[in-house]
């Protein structure tokens, strides 16, 4: 199975946010960490820990 990946940027649209709100919720929260592919300096998001981060935070809404 071949994991799909997001630029920063793709993450940054998806969310409507800031390079700089991605690493606040890493930092703060238990927001996927990047990883860099190719040895570029780019980073990179698996879209799956993204999704699933999604999924936690609409059951933390719901819950609320």
């Amino acid at each position: 199975m071949n994991k799909k990946y997001l630029s920063t940027k793709q993450v940054c649209e998806r969310f409507g946010v800031s390079h700089m709100w991605i690493e606040r919720r890493i930092k703060d929260s238990d927001f996927p960490r990047s990883i860099k592919l190719g040895g570029g300096r780019l980073r990179y998001y698996a879209l799956e820990a993204i999704e699933a981060w999604e999924k936690r935070q609409a059951a933390k809404s719901a819950a609320a």
